[in-house]
């Protein structure tokens, strides 16, 4: 994940493995915090102003993110949308995040099953999912 100033030409964030696979999208919250969401089917929350610093993020979907969105309101809302290649929707509190340490041992736990799929070769099969309508303990969406 890199945040590049193109009138300045330098990096002003740079983290090379904020992910452990493919970076889908990554929004801004306001002018200093960034929301990336990736195949490795976590979300992660990152404020740039500490340089490639994690400060947490969510644990819920089982397939990798495809889109991560939030309001347009110059940061004033503490809100997250994001949907996954698991065909499900979540929407995320800022305040309730999950910490580096449940992103990072739920990641492993996802491992076998985040990295051979891909959505746009073969449907999703379900039934053969090993995670399929799994429900993490540390899963703190509002809404699915």
């Amino acid at each position: 994940l890199i945040l590049h100033d193109l009138e300045r030409k330098i990096n002003e964030f740079s983290d090379p493995s904020a992910h452990e696979d493919d970076i889908n999208q990554a929004t801004f919250l306001d002018s200093n915090i960034i929301i990336s969401g990736s195949d490795d089917a976590l979300l992660r929350v990152w404020d740039a102003r500490l340089k490639n610093k994690c400060i947490g993020g969510f644990v819920g979907h089982y397939q990798g993110i495809t889109c991560v969105s939030t309001p347009n309101d110059y940061g004033s809302s503490n809100y997250v949308l994001s949907n996954s290649k698991d065909q499900s929707m979540k929407l995320w509190d800022l305040r309730c995040m999950n910490n580096c340490n449940e992103l990072t041992s739920t990641r492993a736990q996802l491992q076998p099953s985040t990295g051979s799929f891909d959505y746009r070769y073969r449907g999703w099969n379900p039934q053969s999912s090993s995670t399929h309508k799994k429900r993490f303990r540390i899963d703190k969406s509002l809404v699915t």
